[in-house]
């Protein structure tokens, strides 16, 4: 059906003229059966002229653009056609699946460089919660919400030209920029130019990128994230210092507790087609999204399918020891999230030599337990070989999107 609505989007224009050829040889038929028509004809003009004359009008025009629709389409096939294919993959990234991807950190711009092939409705809604870094720094110095998380979601979701990008994360090497990237000072100054507004200033941004869906921050009010770790648990307050402890999680929470949603966020998830959660770190990226009720709310109302993409390798000081199962009992544990239809994750082997460089980060792969997936009646696991490696382990961002767009056709 899909496809169908984008070929008549296509060639709407050529279809309206063949109609109204159509119309004209209509006329033409009415005009010959009926008598009581030859009134309108007192200038001595038969209506068997005149229905002629309609008529060959009208099958002109259909003929000669139904030749044209079908030269338009010879012409798709054509090596040489960019300019049409450019605009065949506009206008079906214009009418992809509307997309809301839940996440922070690292974890989901990958997932959106996959989907934004497909689609540029596409709402990424990240945590506002960092605190170290660049970020913590332009946060405590002009009291502005954190802008590293937007910048990578942004990045990952732009049209613009390599040098623009390039630009947009250069990291300063020296003086006293040193360690901020461009696109944070951007996001900074466009907050400011904005009257502190950072919706406004992520707005502009996006229009200067050029950027496939909008990124949207998932409340924006001022908030410590923090945790009770630990045997003794200890409290433990900031995003950057919450792995740093090392020990069970008991509580996290933001203080304040009770955020008030971008409303934004809220609408995205009642239109969306599918929603998505992860990877990132889970207990500082994935986790604090669902900290705001309101995000939970909406998703276990939802009556489309939400998809966890599981995490490829353990982290230190958050998910260590932890399998696929253990991924899925924190985010139930820790939020008021009960809905999660499906569970992506990894069937990949790593290579002995990346592991070992994962190793000395204390990281190993996310063990798969199934065993334990029979618990969950309601999630359907799927699993894959979802593992690129470069100069380390990522998602496969193609392979996931292949697997999103699957699981919606088999829900629709």
């Amino acid at each position: 059906m899909r496809q169908i609505l984008l070929f008549i989007r296509l060639y709407w224009k050529i279809f309206l003229v063949i109609i109204i050829g159509s119309l004209f040889i209509s006329v033409s038929f009415i005009l010959i059966m009926g008598k009581r028509f030859e009134y309108l004809f007192n200038y001595g003009v038969s209506r068997y002229i005149a229905a002629l004359l309609l008529g060959g009008i009208g099958a002109s025009i259909i003929i000669y653009f139904v030749f044209a629709l079908v030269r338009k389409i010879m012409l798709s096939q054509e090596k040489g056609s960019k300019i049409w294919r450019m605009q065949f993959f506009n206008e079906r990234l214009e009418t992809g699946l509307k997309i809301v991807s839940l996440g922070g950190g690292t974890g989901l711009p990958v997932i959106l460089n996959g989907i934004n092939r497909y689609t540029s409705n596409i709402s990424a809604v990240v945590t506002m919660f960092d605190d170290g870094g660049s970020s913590g720094k332009l946060r405590e110095q002009l009291n502005i919400l954190p802008p590293g998380d937007i910048r990578n979601c942004l990045f990952a979701l732009a049209k613009s030209g390599k040098l623009m990008k390039e630009l947009f994360q250069y990291r300063f090497k020296s003086g006293d920029l040193k360690g901020h990237p461009v696109g944070n000072v951007l996001l900074a100054a466009m907050s400011k130019i904005s009257g502190d507004d950072m919706k406004k200033g992520i707005a502009e941004i996006e229009k200067i990128l050029s950027i496939r869906g909008r990124v949207l921050p998932v409340t924006f009010e001022h908030a410590i994230l923090s945790a009770i770790k630990s045997k003794s648990k200890t409290l433990v307050e900031g995003e950057s210092s919450i792995n740093k402890v090392q020990g069970k999680f008991y509580d996290i929470f933001t203080n304040p507790r009770k955020l008030k949603v971008n409303n934004d966020v809220i609408t995205a998830i009642k239109n969306a087609e599918i929603i998505t959660l992860g990877p990132g770190s889970l207990f500082t990226s994935v986790i604090p999204n669902l900290l705001v009720k309101d995000v939970c709310n909406a998703l276990n109302q939802t009556k489309v399918p939400v998809v966890y993409i599981c995490n490829l390798m353990t982290e230190s000081g958050e998910t260590d020891g932890f399998n696929v199962t253990d991924h899925i009992n924190a985010i139930l544990e820790f939020s008021s999230l009960e809905k999660i239809d499906y569970v992506l994750y990894n069937l990949a082997p790593i290579s002995p030599i990346l592991l070992e460089n994962y190793q000395h980060e204390d990281a190993f792969p996310v063990k798969v337990d199934y065993v334990n997936f029979k618990k969950f009646k309601n999630i359907e696991f799927i699993g894959d070989d979802l593992v690129i490696e470069e100069n380390s382990v990522r998602h496969n961002s193609r392979k996931i999107a292949d697997i999103i767009y699957s699981t919606y056709e088999k829900t629709s």
